[in-house]
């Protein structure tokens, strides 16, 4: 089942966010699979932590606390919405 977007938490057991991402954009590249958005999402607003998430392929990062506006602005930037006809 394809995904829209993936939103992804920087601090995972087992495996990090970033290598997560990096994990994943390799599958997509090896199967020439489309790229899916995905969003960081971490609790640290340091530049470098932020900076990490952007070189291991995020496409974009949240910080938390998030207000749902927040999200939806990055939602409707990397999600293609479509209106029923």
């Amino acid at each position: 089942m394809p995904f829209d977007v993936i939103l992804m938490d920087y601090h995972m057991p087992v495996m990090d966010g970033q290598t997560a991402t990096r994990v994943i954009r390799a599958l997509q590249t090896a199967t020439h699979s489309p790229r899916v958005p995905i969003i960081g999402v971490t609790a640290s607003a340091m530049p470098a932590e932020c900076q990490g998430c952007l070189d291991a392929g995020m496409d974009e990062v949240l910080v938390k606390p998030f207000y749902v506006a927040d999200l939806q602005k990055v939602l409707f930037r990397w999600m293609p919405f479509t209106t029923a006809s």
